[in-house]
């Protein structure tokens, strides 16, 4: 089971297109109104504080599974809506 998990959440992070700079500037101005550092959201996430670090400078960018673990330990959530057409 754990192993489809993965497959699928790979699947979904190659199909996804998504402003990642945009996810984490929200990720990162969520912490500083917590008051949460780096190393808090590590504990509460589960990812190491070197990863977050490599996140919010825009060094390496989070996969949907992590993505979701970051916004959940920060108690929000991600939403897909459809795209909407340029004219």
């Amino acid at each position: 089971l754990e192993a489809k998990r993965h497959e699928i959440a790979s699947s979904v992070d190659k199909a996804l297109e998504f402003e990642v700079e945009s996810f984490i500037g929200q990720i990162a101005e969520a912490m500083r109104q917590k008051g949460i550092t780096q190393a808090e959201l590590s504990t509460r996430c589960g990812i190491p504080q070197s990863m977050i670090s490599q996140y919010l400078t825009l060094n390496r960018e989070p996969g949907l599974r992590n993505l979701t673990r970051l916004v959940s330990a920060l108690g929000m959530k991600i939403e897909v809506s459809e795209k909407s057409e340029k004219k």
